[in-house]
């Protein structure tokens, strides 16, 4: 009888896996499909025409005014008109659009989106190699990655986190092959969202790897040397300074940022107190708890052959994106490669349940992630509950059965 139930739960599990395939590649396709059919309407409001606009900026050679916000304004305004939309991201990460900007807008965002899709699909292969699943499953993983919500609003809004994407991917190869200061380098080039990845660097350091600090910090040093050689000391400073204003308002700050839409403590916080002194106070206290909760699990040695390793890497995204100042939707895309740093080798996958579980699973974080489609403060709190709540099971498992669950070598029963 029970050998009959496990078949019947194991058939199941396999339409379950089967159907969500074909839904996960409709779901992207027609994605796809609208993206492409709305591009032109879309374009006045798009990411893309930012960093377009501080491509252009350095192309005609005033990349010392790439801050300024009225040269911002007027280039913008020049390439297309519409709301305005300005670009924050470190100074060198606008070089690649220098040579885009040689075309005309749309054909430039067409340009952009081809590769914006190989990152995607590269990135998101070895995401799911990374992951550790088989067959049907580590289809389901790679599907589903690119069903995601944010997956979408990255092609449609022309933004950069198909490459953030690929190279976490990669700084997660590096990682456990034992590759640190390659891994280092790859660290350093996601700092083009400074605001998500200050945090691994930091666990990098207090950690003491210096193989892997070496790669980090000769990246670093360089892509610091090329920013400054683009827009100069004067021009750096405004780049902080825009920065620092936009983090720490309230409403719109020299561009259409709203905090209460983004994903951290502190929107979710503010989107409720309605950024009262009460809102920051447990804010801040959230963020201190997941630093000091952070701290506590990466306490004893470095061991990339453990459980517990890609667990820790897993909770230090999440944390990542809880605490940063400046997170939107799109950067939810690095759930998969915490989800795939949770898998990797993990004993959890080889479980009998996992193999039923896990595509209900998937099917709820695709389907979560669409939520703010339908209704945007409703989606987002549902998805910020989520995410606490799968920072607080992390945290649980490292803390509390630390010994029992995440010290067994990957694959072992």
């Amino acid at each position: 009888m029970s050998f009959l139930l496990a078949e019947r739960t194991c058939s199941t599990s396999t339409r379950l896996v089967e159907f969500s395939i074909v839904v996960f590649l409709a779901i992207f396709l027609s994605g796809l499909v609208w993206t492409v059919f709305t591009a032109k309407r879309f374009a006045p409001i798009a990411d893309f025409k930012c960093f377009y606009m501080a491509g252009k900026i350095i192309a005609e050679g005033k990349g010392h005014d790439l801050f300024n916000v009225e040269i911002q304004k007027t280039e913008l305004l020049k390439v297309i008109p519409g709301h305005l939309k300005y670009y924050f991201n470190p100074p060198v990460f606008a070089l690649p659009f220098a040579g885009l900007s040689c075309f005309p807008l749309m054909p430039a965002y067409w340009i952009w989106t081809v590769l914006s899709l190989i990152a995607l699909f590269i990135g998101v292969f070895l995401i799911t190699s990374l992951s550790g699943l088989k067959g049907r499953e580590k289809w389901l993983f790679g599907t589903a990655a690119l069903a995601f919500e944010p997956t979408y609003h990255n092609l449609h809004w022309g933004n950069v986190s198909a490459f953030v994407l690929l190279l976490a991917a990669l700084f997660f190869r590096d990682l456990l092959a034992g590759k640190d200061q390659r891994a280092g380098v790859w660290l350093a080039l996601l700092m083009i969202k400074p605001e998500l990845f200050l945090i691994p660097a930091m666990v990098v350091a207090i950690k003491r790897k210096w193989l892997f600090l070496k790669g980090y910090l000769g990246m670093g040093l360089l892509l610091l040397i090329l920013s400054l050689a683009i827009v100069g000391l004067d021009g750096f400073g405004d780049y902080i300074k825009m920065n620092l204003e936009a983090a720490r308002s309230y409403t719109e700050v020299q561009t259409e940022l709203h905090l209460s839409n983004m994903i951290s403590f502190r929107a979710f916080f503010v989107r409720f107190l309605y950024g009262t002194a009460i809102a920051e106070i447990f804010s801040f206290i959230y963020t201190a708890l997941s630093l000091f909760l952070l701290w506590m699990v990466w306490r004893g040695d470095w061991k990339t052959d453990l459980t517990r390793f890609g667990l820790q890497w897993s909770l230090t995204f999440l944390v990542s994106l809880l605490v940063a100042p400046h997170v939107y939707l799109q950067s939810l895309i690095l759930i998969f490669p915490a989800a795939a740093m949770f898998l990797h080798g993990s004993n959890y996958v080889n479980a009998f349940r996992f193999h039923y579980v896990f595509p209900i699973g998937i099917l709820s974080a695709v389907a979560l992630s669409w939520l703010p489609e339908i209704k945007t403060a409703m989606g987002l709190t549902i998805i910020q509950l989520a995410l606490f709540s799968a920072t607080l099971f992390l945290a649980w498992i490292l803390l509390v059965h630390g010994q029992a669950v995440v010290e067994k070598k990957y694959g072992n029963q």
